[in-house]
Formats: structure tokens, sequence, C-alpha cells
């Protein structure tokens, strides 16, 4: 694609913050007519847009998450209804996403770049009326704050009219990582109404009935200034508080999962636009008397029609149907995850492990497929594969290369090509998963020690090197012994099990 365009920054000096408020773009445009109009766009962080005033529909989240160095979505928008003839206003907000926001266990920053930054195109009849560049204006004054996807946002509506404007900063990012959108988009689905009541502490707290990943929508009156601080929680303790101890640790202290609203005179609405949480429960904290129907909870997931569908006359079969089709909606969020809350990654082995199940209750190939891509390109010089899928870490970390996790670069496309009869995903990642196996292969060629008794022609196919998680997580299990063994005389029965598997 001819862009035309030029990456615009609307942060004027980099700096060292690990957390900064919002920005916004604006851009006054004309069009001579409003038919085949398309937008392409694509940031560094998650970007919301409105064209004359009106909030642009299509994925939230949105460019979604990515092995941005080497792939990064441009979504294609049909903008033609939002547009008018004569002049045109463009607003685009910006916020840290996956890009630079806290993100997995520890919850490292600037994982791809410390900056935000836009990209777009618009055309009518394939000739463009607007385009990213040196004319746009930004301000950081708007009423979206500081914003994180672990953490959550801040926002003030008395900021949504926004006067304080400056001109961008033009950045040399180039187009060579940019990639048409694999998977479906985001969007929101499901929406919950909540009971409200009175913990036992005296909090007062939303329950939406399951869990979910999403957020929560409210519509209310209130006084400017008067504040709502929503906090967003899985499950509630043995005494029946609110409690977010189940995710938050010594390891990631700061997975807040809340929003700080502060209300404008009037009518106050809003939902989140740069972050998602798990929840079923919501501490609300604020002066402003709530009744709970204010409140509704939206789901958001990748675009997946459900295709497995199962009740019988036990219930507690029929809630573990129900669990696991939710617990897929929470955890396919433009890539599998293995939770909505603490980390938010692609774990290669909770994707493996659960795609037999996952294709049975819906349409998931696309998701799976654009995951591969973006686990391929995670893919080492020697072959190994990291244990998440997009990773920002350049380091090497001492999992990556883990059997039955990583493996998945070879098990997910035979298993989709297996179940759909669409050998795609194979072609496209067949290279890779050669790649993978030689690395595997030749690092069996050292047997440690304690292992020498094995026959000379068994020792290379024995898979006792590297770090292997083994049956992770089993019942019963202590977790530090576990994980000391594993150190010690590493998990060769399940990782050479792998192997033998792969190379069938």
């Amino acid at each position: 694609m001819n862009w035309q365009a030029q990456w615009i920054n609307p942060e004027l000096s980099p700096d060292t913050e690990t957390r900064k408020r919002a920005s916004y773009l604006r851009r006054f445009f004309t069009a001579e007519a409003t038919q085949n109009a398309k937008l392409y766009i694509t940031a560094h962080g998650i970007y919301t847009v409105w064209l004359n005033g009106a909030e642009v529909q299509g994925s939230v989240l949105a460019p979604g998450t990515g092995q941005y160095n080497k792939r990064l979505a441009v979504q294609e928008i049909d903008a033609g209804k939002y547009l008018k003839t004569g002049e045109n206003e463009i607003i685009v907000s910006l916020g840290d996403g996956w890009y630079r926001g806290s993100m997995g266990f520890d919850m490292p920053v600037n994982n791809f770049g410390t900056d935000i930054a836009l990209l777009c195109r618009l055309e009518i009849d394939g000739a463009a009326v607007l385009i990213s560049d040196e004319n746009w204006q930004a301000s950081q004054s708007g009423a979206l704050g500081l914003n994180d996807m672990m953490k959550g946002e801040e926002y003030d509506a008395r900021n949504e009219v926004i006067t304080d404007w400056h001109s961008v900063r033009l950045e040399d990012f180039g187009f060579d990582n940019l990639v048409e959108q694999a998977g479906p988009p985001v969007t929101v689905h499901e929406r919950f109404m909540a009971k409200l009541f009175t913990a036992p502490n005296g909090d007062t707290v939303l329950d939406f009935g399951h869990n979910f990943a999403g957020f929560v929508e409210f519509e209310l009156n209130a006084q400017a200034g008067q504040t709502i601080t929503l906090q967003h929680d899985e499950t509630l303790d043995a005494n029946g508080n609110f409690t977010i101890d189940n995710f938050q640790n010594s390891r990631n202290p700061h997975c807040y999962q809340k929003v700080v609203y502060t209300c404008k005179d009037g009518l106050n609405r809003y939902r989140p636009t740069k972050c998602y949480f798990g929840f079923r429960y919501v501490k609300v904290e604020t002066d402003i008397a709530v009744s709970g129907t204010e409140f509704s909870g939206l789901a958001i997931y990748s675009d997946m029609p459900q295709t497995g569908f199962f009740t019988c006359g036990s219930e507690p079969v029929n809630r573990l149907v129900h669990n696991t089709l939710w617990s897929m909606k929470s955890n396919f969020v433009d890539v599998p995850t293995d939770c909505p809350t603490r980390e938010k990654s692609g774990f290669s082995g909770d994707c493996q492990i659960f795609a037999d199940t996952a294709m049975y209750l819906m349409d998931c190939y696309p998701v799976y497929r654009k995951w591969l891509l973006e686990q391929q390109a995670t893919q080492y010089e020697d072959g190994c594969v990291k244990q998440i899928a997009p990773d920002g870490h350049k380091e090497r970390h001492s999992a990556d290369g883990s059997a039955g996790w990583c493996d998945s670069i070879e098990i997910v496309p035979y298993k989709l090509w297996r179940r759909y009869s669409d050998d795609t995903a194979v072609r496209e990642n067949y290279e890779s998963l050669k790649r993978w196996l030689n690395f595997c292969l030749e690092r069996n060629k050292t047997t440690r020690d304690e292992y020498q008794w094995l026959p000379e022609d068994v020792q290379p196919f024995f898979a006792d090197q590297g770090l292997h998680w083994g049956e992770w997580l089993e019942p019963g299990t202590n977790l530090v012994a576990y994980m000391t063994n594993l150190g010690q005389h590493g998990e060769p029965e399940v990782a050479t099990a792998y192997l033998a598997y792969g190379c069938a």
C-alpha cells in the first residue's frame, strides 16, 4: 500500500515515566463525497477513533496484540456513514495498550517501545483525503488520563472538551512490520445486568452472576467532581468480602483492575476503551446514590460463532460445560491467553492443550491461525520457540523451548488441519515447525550424567536438556519441591513423549 502518510507521535519529547496520560490527536479535512470511504489505521498502543463526534464502530482494543516488531496489524474500516460533504473532523485517542503498558506476570513496561504513535490514511474512491502527517494537532489534556491494560483507567469527564492543542512529532518507524489483520476483531458480545449487595465488611459490590472478560459500562446523573471508583475481581473471600488476592501478589502488586471516573455535571455515560478485566464482582466506591441498575457488564472476545452445544439431566455437568465455554470466551481476546487478569498472556501450553475442546465449542480457526503467526514471529535463529506469544521480552527466558508448550507450533497446526480439513496453518508454519524439531533433536545430543546408563542409540532422543514444565500444577503437588526437581533433574519423560509425538 502506498501510505503517503507518516507516523506521528503526540508526545513532543521522550521521557522515562512508566505511566503517562492518554493522548488525543485531531485533524480537520475536506471531503467532496462520502461513498466508498475507507480508513486504514494502526498505532503503537491502543487507539479509538471519532469522526464528526461519532465513535467509529469496529473492534475494541485495536489494533490488537501482536509481535509488534515483526507483525503490527492494520485495520480497514468503512468510514462513509461517518463523513459529510465539506469539512470533517477526526479525533483519535491513544493509550499504552500492549505496546508499552505493563503486561505479563512480572508486569514489565515498554515491551515493544516507549512511544505511542498513529499511522492512518482515509481514502475515497482510492484517493487519499486524509493522511497522518505534521498537520495534525495533539493534546494530553483530554478526559482519559493514566491508562494501563492491567491497572485500569483514570477518566475525568470534565475534560472532554479539549482546548489545549500542540504540534505532533514525526517518526521514522517505517512500514516493514505492517500486516493485514489476520484474526477476527475483538468486539462486545453479551451484556449482563448486576445485582448490588452490601458485603459483610460494608463494601458496596456488584455481582454480574459469573466470570467473564470485559468491562463495566454505566450511565447516571451526577455533579461535577463527584467520583466513582470501580475495582474488579473474580471471587469473594471465605467471609463473602470483595478480594483481589487471587490475582494480585508480591510479583505483580500493581494489577489493580481499577477504573477511577470523575463526573461532569448532568448525565455521565462511560465505558473503558484502553483496558479490559476478568471479573464477576465489582466494588463500587462513590458518594453518588446507586441501585445497581446504572451498571452493566460487557463481555468482549474475538468474533467466533459457537459451534458446540450440550445439555443433560445433570446440573453439575451442565455447569461444567457452561464454565468451560465462558473460560474460552474470556481467554480468546485476539489471541488465546492463560487468564484475563494476572497475565493476559498467550502461553503456548495453555493454548495447545485446550485446542481440541476449543474447536468443539467455537469456530476458533482464525484466532489460532493468527496466534500461530505471532508465535512463528518469536522464533529464535536456532529454531527455539518462545513459550509466550506475542512476547516483547528481548532476552531469552529459561523456559523458552519448553516441551509440550513450545510444541504448540507443530501440534496446533496439526489439530486445526485434522478438525477443519484446512491445511493453511500447516503450510504457513511448516518451515518453522521443522526448525523447531531440529532444535529439539540438536539439544538432545547432550545427556545428563544421571541418564548415561541409557543405551547410546537412545540418548540422542532422550529429552533431558532444557527447562520443561512437565505435569504442570498436578493436583496435590508441592510447587516449590516440584520446581526444585525440575531444575535438578529435568522432566525427560514428558519431554521425550512430546518429542516422539512431534516427530511421528
